[in-house]
């Protein structure tokens, strides 16, 4: 890919890291509300501690009269991120960095970090969107890299249902993502079997656009003599095979073999958090559980 761009110029990698998953809802955000559950749950805090215990935390939450008891107790349990058996009114009101919310994302963070790149943390929620902010940022051609797991251009680049906000639809899209210096990269995927392979599959009108713009350089496959050489070979490429769906099954059912397919670092991280017993329990999205909770707090009065 490095030769693609120039072989006279340094490559920088960066990493996208999108939180739109993570952001708070808007009406958990607003000033009158947070100070108004911060008053109700301050005064909730017989002894003044600043922290509410497991049981006082249920006894609000079922006034809201929301939940059932054994969502209720799982829910006060992942809030409680020390194990304490108590929460911090700031915690639960988000004026913390201990809140759930917080230590998921930085958790996330990480991870990334052990791969050693630069991270952009960004809302960007299309490639267009990516491409066009980081070229405000840069002269240089900008390589989008796609591909990788079970990963379709079909699914992905040229599904015609990540393009509804625009009003020329794909072609709009593509127009601004490719207005400027900008190729998109496909890396091959592994197969669960160790099979290496491109996918191309894309049906309908799309497909003459994608040969269009592959003929054009605007879309260019990784070929495999770019990927490591133990990840080309079936005999070799097992812990490149597992998908972030397969790694959530593996905990789900308690096998252990799931940390084969992330680094060190990451595992210890998951099994040091609530991670790995949500997974367990199938509850994978901490942030929805963590609005779900506030949301079934009693209603602020007025």
């Amino acid at each position: 890919m490095q030769s693609e761009l120039g072989d006279e110029k340094s490559v920088t990698k960066i990493l996208d890291f999108q939180i739109d998953d993570i952001v708070r809802p808007s009406k958990l955000v607003d000033t009158e509300g947070r100070l108004g559950r911060a008053k109700m749950l301050a005064t909730a805090d017989e002894d003044g501690d600043g922290r509410l215990s497991a049981e006082e935390v249920k006894s609000l939450l079922r006034q809201g009269g929301r939940l059932p008891e054994d969502e209720l107790s799982r829910l006060v349990e992942d809030f409680d991120v020390d194990n304490q058996g108590s929460i911090s009114i700031d915690v639960l009101t988000g004026f913390s960095t201990a809140s759930p919310v917080v230590t998921e994302f930085l958790d996330r963070f990480r991870m990334l970090e052990e791969l050693k790149f630069p991270v952009l943390v960004s809302g960007a929620g299309s490639d267009c969107q990516l491409a066009s902010y980081m070229a405000r940022y840069t002269k240089e051609p900008i390589a989008l890299v796609v591909g990788g797991g079970n990963y379709s251009l079909g699914r992905g680049l040229f599904s015609s249902k990540s393009y509804k906000d625009y009003s020329g639809g794909m072609m709009e899209a593509f127009g601004r993502l490719f207005a400027g210096n900008v190729r998109i990269f496909q890396y091959p995927n592994i197969e669960a079997d160790g099979t290496v392979s491109v996918s191309t599959s894309i049906s309908g009108s799309a497909q003459h656009l994608h040969s269009y713009l592959t003929e054009e350089g605007k879309i260019l496959a990784i070929s495999t003599e770019h990927m490591t050489p133990d990840s080309q070979k079936k005999e070799t490429n097992e812990i490149y095979r597992g998908q972030s769906e397969d790694v959530v099954k593996l905990m789900k059912e308690g096998d252990s073999s799931w940390e084969k397919y992330v680094p060190e670092e990451v595992a210890a991280i998951i099994k040091r958090r609530t991670w790995l017993s949500r997974y367990m329990r199938g509850e994978s999205n901490l942030p929805a559980m963590v609005y779900k909770l506030l949301e079934s707090l009693p209603s602020v009065p007025n």
